[in-house]
């Protein structure tokens, strides 16, 4: 199962920095995080931009900006689930 949910995280983040042109980071393997550390399957948790940066927040409020965040996750489900 790890290898599938590894598979699936660089599908969505890549895909997510494809649509939204952000800057990819990486993919952060932990078992620390409050909310995921009791989950009996892999998940995989997404970081949208940092409200801390004041043009990210204001960027992330705007509708435009939103739907390409929504497609950029949805088009890496997409092909993860098509095998690309």
């Amino acid at each position: 199962m790890y290898k599938q949910s590894y598979n699936l995280s660089k599908a969505v983040l890549s895909a997510y920095v494809k649509e939204t042109g952000c800057r990819k980071e990486y993919i952060w393997e932990t078992d620390t995080m409050s909310g995921n550390n009791w989950s009996k399957v892999p998940t995989t948790l997404i970081k949208l931009g940092y409200m801390s940066n004041p043009a990210e927040d204001r960027r992330m409020q705007n509708a435009a900006c939103q739907k390409k965040m929504v497609n950029g996750m949805a088009n890496g489900i997409k092909a993860y689930l098509l095998g690309q």
